[in-house]
């Protein structure tokens, strides 16, 4: 719980945090953690919603996903990992990509420079827009932003091994 400018125990970061969690979304865009909280029963107004995500990703329990479309996407802090971004539909899909790290060994011994950190985007078109299904993500049960682990669990969950072999292999 977190006090709020009069004192009072703010609920909405907690709800942001565990609407972030468990929604089977990979990334969130202000608007969709606000209707998100709304379709759960959780009254609150945007500004609110944008306080709490401000404050958890100062926290650290969420970060800001690099994606060029105008509005900031969220996701939760987790292992390190890319994305894969359709440029069609829109949908988002993590990428564990072991390449970037072998960029990364490249350019320290060539250079001597050490990579600290990176943000890798790619965009380009979706199996299932390719395929010629045009619907939004959000009518595909937010298939693309679920993590590909995450596909062949009815509770959108993964195990811990899934977890780590997904998010293994980035720069961070």
């Amino acid at each position: 719980m977190y006090p709020d400018a009069m004192g009072r125990r703010s609920v909405i970061p907690h709800h942001v945090l565990e609407l972030m969690q468990q929604g089977n979304r990979h990334c969130w865009t202000i608007d969709e953690v606000h209707s998100g909280l709304a379709g759960h029963g959780l009254a609150s107004d945007p500004s609110s919603v944008f306080r709490a995500v401000t404050r958890l990703e100062g926290e650290g329990r969420i970060v800001r996903v690099p994606i060029d479309d105008r509005r900031a996407h969220y996701e939760v802090a987790a292992g390190h990992h890319d994305h894969l971004v359709c440029a069609r539909c829109g949908g988002v899909e993590p990428l564990a990509c072991a390449v970037v790290q072998a960029l990364a060994d490249q350019v320290r011994a060539r250079s001597g420079f050490v990579v600290s950190d990176h943000q890798l985007v790619l965009t380009g078109t979706c199996q299932a827009c390719d395929h010629g299904d045009d619907r939004h993500p959000a009518d595909r049960d937010h298939e693309h932003d679920r993590h590909p682990a995450d596909r062949d669990h009815k509770d959108g969950r993964h195990t811990a091994d899934e977890a780590t072999a997904a998010s293994s292999g980035g720069v961070r």
